[in-house]
């Protein structure tokens, strides 16, 4: 019986744990969809998923590369607490054929 009982507690444990997590998610989502409802400005928006992206899985930093279908440029930005900042602009392109060079040895 006491076996039992242990078997169900953890059980239990796991369950709530898995619900904070789930919670934890849902908060993301409503964050971002008020966030994509309340402004136009790319890198508020950006910023306000990754601040929460950042608490979703604890981490310190962040970094986001995205490609500008238009121009052709990989965009890279990163952030840390309260920062987004543009830290890299490149040809597709020629990121691609780098990294195909490096590759080949």
């Amino acid at each position: 019986m006491a076996e039992r009982l242990e078997i169900i507690k953890n059980e239990n444990k796991k369950l709530k744990e898995s619900l904070k997590q789930k919670d934890k998610e849902l908060s993301f989502f409503i964050e971002v969809g008020k966030a994509l409802t309340s402004t136009l400005e790319f890198k508020e928006i950006l910023k306000i998923i990754m601040d929460n992206a950042q608490k979703l899985v604890r981490s310190e930093a962040w970094s986001i590369l995205l490609v500008d279908e238009k121009t052709n440029e990989l965009l890279l930005y990163y952030g840390a607490a309260d920062t987004v900042v543009a830290l890299a602009i490149a040809n597709l392109n020629d990121v691609l054929e780098y990294l195909k060079k490096c590759t080949e040895y």
